[in-house]
């Protein structure tokens, strides 16, 4: 049976990450919570028991404040799509494969995941 794909969910508000990773385990993907882009640098992409990173989401309060981390996670998980989430207005800079404008229902962002990374 195949591993499932690993999502990286970065955010530092723990409720809405842990809710996110809960419905995101039901879908049928391993997501991995981490508070800071830093900390997703020291995620393995392949894993012997765990499936590869497929998928980094990212809370856009990172993207000014941990530029030079986000660059590095860019070139670590290359050919991996990167997705943010944002308030209402401009979309952070970089190439994102998807944006979420908050207000955002959790169902919303699986359902995104489910279009970039299909399940086995």
């Amino acid at each position: 049976m195949p591993l499932a794909p690993r999502i990286l969910v970065i955010s530092d508000e723990q409720w809405p990450r842990a809710l996110l990773r809960a419905q995101l385990d039901e879908a049928g993907y391993d997501a991995v919570g981490v508070e800071t882009i830093a900390a997703a640098l020291d995620q393995p992409i392949e894993d012997p028991n765990r499936g590869p990173v497929r998928l980094v989401l990212v809370d856009s309060g990172f993207v000014a404040v941990e530029i030079e981390a986000l660059e590095e996670a860019r070139k670590r998980f290359t050919d991996i799509p990167f997705v943010v989430v944002h308030p209402a207005g401009a979309i952070p800079p970089g190439r994102w494969a998807a944006t979420l404008q908050r207000p955002v229902a959790i169902g919303d962002v699986v359902e995104m995941v489910r279009r970039l990374v299909p399940v086995p």
